[in-house]
């Protein structure tokens, strides 16, 4: 007889690639390292890295991000009367030996992170860490390889960045981004989202 394993109280993690992003990238970035050399860096997650303070994204690049955002990622997830509202937005610059220390987003519904400029090699995964981490800490510990790794029953998942995609995860996830051991900039704009009603 088979074990049946329900995962009963999953945790969404939505991903989705902007297919065409090339045709604005090099604009993006120039644009970004703009903002960077006439603003001071705040003081939030970054270790050694530059983070903007809030920001407008401009239109001639929202509309591209949070259009493909919303068509292919919000509107499937979310039940018809619903959308997403985003609130505060910042651009990130993690150097070489850079990385972001573990946090939330509270006091919103989900985080959004969009890949602007990844280096080859290991330049920083997205770490999100299993909200039961502490509670089923010796079960997480004890469960068999395949059957975890199937159901994704970890401590943690790791999230390799790639240009162009997105990642929205629920805001109250503990998360982090790992060091930068590239020479070149690791660069991303990361946002939160209310859910509200149409």
């Amino acid at each position: 007889m088979g074990v049946n394993c329900l995962c009963a109280f999953p945790t969404p993690i939505i991903t989705l690639d902007l297919v065409y992003y090339d045709k604005f990238r090099d604009a993006l970035i120039e644009h970004i390292y703009d903002v960077k050399s006439k603003t001071r860096s705040a003081q939030k997650s970054n270790n050694g890295g530059w983070q903007s303070p809030p920001v407008e994204l401009p239109h001639e690049f929202g509309k591209h991000i949070f259009s493909n955002v919303n068509t292919y990622g919000l509107e499937q997830f979310l039940g018809g009367n619903w959308t997403c509202q985003v609130g505060n937005l910042w651009y990130n610059v993690n150097p070489t030996g850079a990385q972001n220390d573990r946090h939330t987003h509270p006091g919103c519904d989900l985080a959004g992170v969009f890949y602007v400029k990844i280096p080859e090699g290991e330049c920083g995964d997205l770490e999100l860490e299993n909200p039961q981490h502490y509670p089923q800490f010796h079960m997480l510990n004890t469960m068999e390889d395949g059957l975890k790794d199937k159901t994704k029953c970890s401590h943690s998942l790791w999230f390799p960045p790639e240009e162009g995609v997105t990642v929205i995860f629920p805001s109250n996830i503990l998360h982090r981004v790992l060091t930068n051991k590239t020479k070149e900039d690791r660069i991303s704009i990361s946002w939160n989202m209310k859910i509200v009603e149409k």
